[in-house]
C-alpha cells in the first residue's frame, strides 16, 4: 500500500489540523491528512517548485488538484485544479531538464507529448515535446513517458506508438546556465500489447465492462560490458538487443529466438511419475562475464544443457558454443551469480528430485520431505568447472498434509499477521544512523530512540529482479554461507518463522524498552503502514501514515516542528 504511496487511489481529502496534546506539553508534529479511496484517483507527492518542498497531488477524472504545505507544516485544504480537456487522457510526471523542479507530461489528442510547469497559483499552457501517434489505453492512465534510458542520469522520453516504442533520448545542451531540452532521432522498439476486453454479462444489470492492457517493456543494461547502457526488448520468444556504439543501435544489434525450446507444458506433458518433470528444462538465458575479457558473455540454458557464448554480448549466440555442460534429473532453474566470493560468476543450477503423485498422495497420511540441489559450478579462469564443485540442498519438510490443510489458515494468519507489523528503522535524531524504531501501539505512534537491532535478512528483499531475484536473496545465500553439502531445511509447518518479518523482528528488539514518544494516530480498521521522509526540506524527519478505513485509505501527514 505504502510502498506505492507516490500511486495510490484516493479521494476527496479532509481539511487539515495541527495535533497537540496541550500548550504546556505540544506534540513534535503538525498534522493533515486525506482519505484515500481505493479506486480511481492518484495521489503523489513532488517537489513542483524547485524548493525542496514536497507538494500534495491529486489525481482523478476531474483533473490533477495540487495542495501546497503550508509554512505552519500542514497541506492546505483548498487545491489548484487542472482540469483534463479530453476523458482520453495519459499523463506523468517527470524532472527533464534535472533542475529540480517536476513538470507535469500530458498527451491527451493522441499524438502530442504535452510539457507543464507548476507556478504556485496553476500550470502554465505548456510546450510541445514531440509529435507522432501515441498508443493510449482508453480512460485516464498514468503512462511512464519519461525514463533514463542510456544511463546518463538524465530522463529520456519513451513513447507508445502502434505496435512499437519510439525511444527520444535526451541530448540536452546548458546555455548560459540554462538547460536547453533537445532530443535525438527516435529509436524504434516493437512490441506487442496484450488487450484484453470483459464485456461482462448482459443478463445483470449489475454487470460491469471494461479493458485492461498488458504491453510488454524493455529493460536497460549494459549487455556487451563497454560501460554503456544498451536496450533489451522481449516479444513471445524472441530477445532483441540494441547496442549503444556510443548511441543505441535503432534496429536489434543481434536477436535470441527461444521458441525452439520448451514450451509452457500441456496436459498430455504431465508424467505421473515426475510431475516435476513437466515443469523443468524451460529456456533461460543470462549476460554475464565469464573470463574478464570484453565483451561480456552469454550463457543459455534449456533441458538440463547450458551453454556459454564467450562474448556473446556483443553478438548473441553465433556460431558454436564455447563450452556445454549437461545436467541430469529435472533442472529447475540456473543462476548465474558469484557463490565462491572471487570477481568472477559461478554457474548455479537447482535440481529437483523426481516425485510421483503416488508419493503426494502419501504425504496425505504420512510427513516427508522434498530435497533440491544447488549445484555449483565454480569459475575456474574463465571456464565453467565441468563437474559440480560444491552441492548443498534445499529440504522442503512436508508435514501430514490431511492434518496440516486443517492448520494451513492458521499458519497464515501467523504469517499475514507479522507482515502487517508497520514497525519500521528511521534516523530520528539525525545522527546518520538508521537505529531508531517508529511503531503503532494501540493506537498510537510509539518512538524508540537507538533501539533498532542489526538489519534483518528481509529487510531489503524486492522484487525488481523477479522471482530469481527473491530465491537468491531469500534461499541461496543460506546455502552459499553453508558451502559443500550444506543443507537448509524450510519446515512447512514453521513457515511463519522462517518468512518473519522486519516489521514483527524491530518489534520484538524494541519490546520492554523505554519510548521517547508516544502520540495518537488516526484510527482505521486494519493495515497501518508507516513511511519516513522529508516533507518541508528541513532536514527533520516525518512522518507519513497510512491505514484502511471503511472503503477508504486514511493518509496522514506529520510534519515535525
Amino acid at each position: 500500500m505504502l510502498a506505492s504511496l507516490t500511486l495510490l487511489c484516493l479521494a476527496p481529502g479532509a481539511a487539515p489540523s495541527p495535533v497537540g496534546s496541550s500548550p504546556e506539553d505540544p506534540l513534535p508534529f503538525v498534522s493533515s491528512h486525506v482519505d484515500v479511496g481505493k479506486k480511481g484517483e492518484t495521489l503523489a507527492l513532488r517537489d513542483l517548485e524547485g524548493d525542496g518542498t514536497l507538494e500534495l497531488l491529486r489525481v482523478n477524472a476531474r483533473g490533477l488538484g495540487v495542495r501546497a504545505l503550508t509554512a505552519e507544516g500542514a497541506y492546505a485544504e483548498n487545491e489548484v485544479l487542472l482540469p483534463w480537456s479530453t476523458a482520453t487522457t495519459g499523463w506523468d510526471l517527470a524532472d527533464l531538464d534535472g533542475d529540480g523542479v517536476t513538470e507535469l507530461l500530458t498527451v491527451t489528442d493522441g499524438e502530442h507529448l504535452v510539457r507543464r510547469r507548476f507556478t504556485g497559483e496553476g500550470w502554465d499552457d505548456g510546450d510541445v515535446l514531440a509529435g507522432m501517434p501515441i498508443y493510449l489505453p482508453s480512460g485516464l492512465s498514468r503512462v511512464p513517458f519519461a525514463r533514463d534510458v542510456d544511463g546518463d542520469e538524465r530522463l529520456d522520453l519513451v513513447l507508445p506508438g502502434p505496435g512499437r516504442f519510439h525511444i527520444l533520448l535526451n541530448r540536452s545542451t546548458v546555455v548560459e546556465g540554462d538547460t536547453q531540452l533537445g532530443w535525438a532521432s527516435p529509436l524504434l522498439v516493437e512490441f506487442d500489447p496484450n488487450v484484453d476486453y470483459d464485456f461482462g454479462d448482459p443478463m445483470r444489470l449489475s454487470s460491469t465492462f471494461g479493458q485492461s492492457i498488458i504491453v510488454p517493456f524493455f529493460t536497460v543494461e549494459d549487455v556487451d560490458g563497454d560501460g554503456r547502457q544498451d536496450l533489451v526488448s522481449e516479444v513471445d520468444d524472441r530477445i532483441s538487443v540494441h547496442l549503444a556504439r556510443p548511441e543505441i543501435d535503432s534496429l536489434p544489434t543481434w536477436e535470441l529466438d527461444l521458441s525452439g525450446f520448451k514450451d509452457a507444458p500441456t496436459l498430455r506433458d504431465v508424467d505421473l511419475d515426475n510431475l516435476l518433470g513437466s515443469v523443468s528444462g524451460f529456456a533461460q538465458w543470462r549476460i554475464a562475464d565469464l573470463d574478464g575479457v570484453p565483451p561480456n558473455d552469454l550463457v543459455m540454458g534449456a533441458e538440463g544443457e547450458v551453454r556459454v557464448y564467450l562474448g556473446g554480448g556483443a553478438k548473441g549466440a553465433s556460431g558454436d558454443p564455447d563450452q556445454v555442460l549437461k545436467a541430469s534429473g529435472n533442472v529447475l532453474r540456473f543462476f548465474v551469480r558469484d557463490v565462491a566470493g572471487d570477481p568472477r560468476p559461478d554457474l548455479q543450477i537447482v535440481r529437483g528430485e523426481r516425485v510421483s503423485l503416488s508419493r503426494l498422495l502419501k504425504y496425505l497420511v504420512l510427513p516427508g520431505q522434498l530435497d533440491f540441489d544447488v549445484l555449483t559450478y565454480e569459475n575456474q579462469d574463465g571456464a565453467l568447472a565441468r563437474r559440480p564443485t560444491q552441492r548443498a540442498t534445499i529440504g522442503l519438510r512436508v508435514p501430514r498434509l490431511i492434518t496440516f490443510f486443517g492448520e494451513a489458515e492458521e499458519l497464515g494468519d501467523r504469517i499475514e499477521a507479522q507482515w502487517k507489523i508497520p514497525a519500521i528503522r528511521i534516523d530520528w535524531d539525525r545522527d546518520g544512523s538508521s537505529d531508531d524504531v517508529i511503531d503503532e501501539v494501540d493506537g498510537e505512534l510509539w518512538l524508540y530512540r537507538n533501539a533498532a537491532p542489526p538489519e534483518h535478512r528481509l529487510e531489503h528483499v524486492t522484487m525488481s529482479r523477479g522471482i530469481e531475484g527473491l530465491v537468491e536473496q531469500v534461499v541461496l545465500r543460506d546455502t552459499d554461507r553453508l558451502g559443500d553439502g550444506g543443507l537448509t531445511v524450510i519446515d512447512i509447518e514453521t513457515l511463519d518463522d522462517f518468512v518473519g518479518s522486519p516489521g514483527a523482528a524491530l518489534r520484538a528488539a524494541v519490546a520492554g524498552r523505554e519510548t521517547a514518544l508516544k502520540m495518537p494516530l488516526r484510527s482505521g480498521v486494519e493495515d497501518r503502514e508507516f513511511r519516513a521522509v522529508d516533507l518541508n526540506a528541513d532536514g527533520k524527519t516525518d512522518i507519513l501514515t497510512v491505514i484502511e478505513g471503511d472503503g477508504t485509505y486514511r493518509v496522514e501527514f506529520l510534519v515535525q516542528r
